[in-house]
């Protein structure tokens, strides 16, 4: 049994930048609306009827990682291309690539799964090496979004976002079984698919030839499509939730991460997962505010960043991490009572089973990183700027807040797939479940998990803070 390690890094992004105040000469947007919602500043984006392509620009980085592992072309065994974004419908760019390298007749696979493809590549290669079948794989993250962007007002809140380009790593086996990948940790829950999506052109819904029969300057089905507020404060909770996984297996702690190199998705998630892991600048890696989002191109080509800038040695433990695929908080949490001052921060398990009635394993320890929420820090300031007792602004950028007054029984339905937090206010209430029922009174909290989709609150008056996480 072997492990893997990653001996060669590369990347190659277009010469074209285009900055935030470039965008906003052709859709209503500007460079502080930007930077304030994403970190970003500028991007890089494919000329038109440039040579670059999605396997070409995988190729370029392919050969300066093959060329920095020290060995050739014709030691590669294995493929692997992650894209979201490949030159035609098939076949994909993993052959592509063996093609122009001129690499023998060696297995090539291509993963489709967007931001988390280049860890799902790292993934498959890890599994071929450890068993092995394969002793060098070539693992290629790329992506040409540019061209398939709304680029008018109307798809601002996409395209900002993302920009083009590659990066590419070698694995090879590793004897001492203390080096190399130590795990990797992939989830999904396909449920919630359609919060960022491409529909069309797709057999499912909508082929080439419905777009050119319907010929609807409208149709918005062949762009991206993403519900930003959904898809930000999931991220910090799965972001949080699947490092945590990753310490745990390894049996390591917060403070033995060396560097964390997050997917680029957005900086302010990067940095509240900083924040709340304690890390200092020098433990994380950012180049979103030069590059955009470039999808499973964004974490090859941060790691190569960071390894040309001697922020990643040999030796050093860091984790590459992008959360879940289409992924939403849910779940049980365990019973846990924490005293801070005047504040009662209680956060219950409602449901002790799983589905199949058996007890679930859960650890106290880890009950409020579960939904990557600091109730100690973040919550006690939202207290604070409520009763007046402060003028701090609110820490934690991903959750919204409203008063609610309870005079009677009050029926409430979870719909938005959110963890929910009442903090009362003034008088005190009750909050009961099929199964559970609690009373909270002034200066105490409660949490529900998105698990809960039906509640009542009951109450002579009261009145509550809601919070949705």
């Amino acid at each position: 049994m072997y492990n893997s390690k990653i001996i060669g890094l590369g990347h190659y992004v277009p010469d074209n930048v285009v900055t935030n105040d470039d965008l906003s000469k052709f859709m209503e947007t500007s460079d502080e609306w930007i930077q304030e919602r994403t970190g970003i500043q500028e991007r890089r984006w494919v000329k038109a009827n440039s040579d670059d392509t999605t396997a070409t620009m995988g190729v370029k980085a392919a050969r300066i990682a093959i060329e920095r592992a020290g060995i050739s072309k014709d030691d590669i065994d294995f493929i692997v291309f992650a894209t979201l974004s490949p030159d035609m419908y098939f076949p994909g760019p993993g052959v592509q690539v063996q093609h122009a390298l001129d690499i023998k007749t060696v297995g090539a696979i291509d993963i489709r799964n967007q931001c988390s493809g280049f860890v799902y590549g790292i993934s498959v290669a890890d599994q071929y090496i450890k068993s092995g079948m394969y002793k060098n794989v070539l693992v290629i993250g790329s992506e040409l979004h540019s061209h398939g962007l709304d680029k008018t007002t109307r798809g601002r809140g996409v395209t900002v976002i993302f920009g083009d380009g590659a990066g590419a790593a070698v694995l090879t086996r590793e004897e001492d079984t203390t080096k190399g990948i130590l795990s990797t940790h992939l989830h999904s829950q396909g449920e919630h698919a359609e919060e960022l999506v491409l529909i069309a052109p797709g057999m499912g819904k909508r082929w080439v030839n419905d777009i050119i029969k319907d010929n609807d300057p409208n149709d918005e089905s062949y762009f991206p499509y993403m519900n930003g507020q959904f898809v930000f404060k999931n991220a910090v909770v799965r972001f949080s939730e699947v490092i945590m996984e990753g310490l745990m297996k390894n049996n390591l702690q917060k403070e033995d991460i060396d560097m964390l190199i997050p997917h680029q998705a957005n900086l302010r998630i990067a940095q509240f997962i900083q924040k709340k892991f304690g890390l200092s600048d020098d433990q994380v890696f950012n180049n979103i505010q030069k590059y955009g989002n470039t999808t499973a191109a964004s974490i090859p080509i941060a790691l190569t960043e960071a390894w040309e800038q001697g922020k990643v040695k040999e030796g050093d433990t860091y984790f590459i991490e992008v959360g879940r695929v289409h992924a939403i908080g849910a779940g049980v949490l365990l019973a846990e009572i924490q005293q801070t001052s005047d504040i009662t921060y209680r956060v219950y398990d409602w449901d002790r089973v799983d589905d199949k009635g058996n007890e679930r394993e859960l650890h106290n320890d880890l009950a409020l990183d579960a939904i990557g929420f600091d109730m100690e820090d973040d919550f006690r300031v939202v207290y604070d700027k409520e009763m007046n007792q402060s003028n701090q602004m609110v820490s934690c950028p991903y959750f919204t807040t409203s008063y609610l007054k309870v005079d009677s029984k009050l029926k409430k339905k979870n719909t938005n797939d959110s963890f929910i937090i009442y903090m009362c206010v003034d008088g005190e209430a009750e909050i009961s479940t099929q199964s559970h029922s609690e009373t909270i009174v002034k200066g105490e909290t409660i949490l529900l998990p998105a698990a809960i989709k039906t509640y009542e609150i009951t109450s002579k008056n009261a009145t509550l803070l809601e919070v949705y996480v």
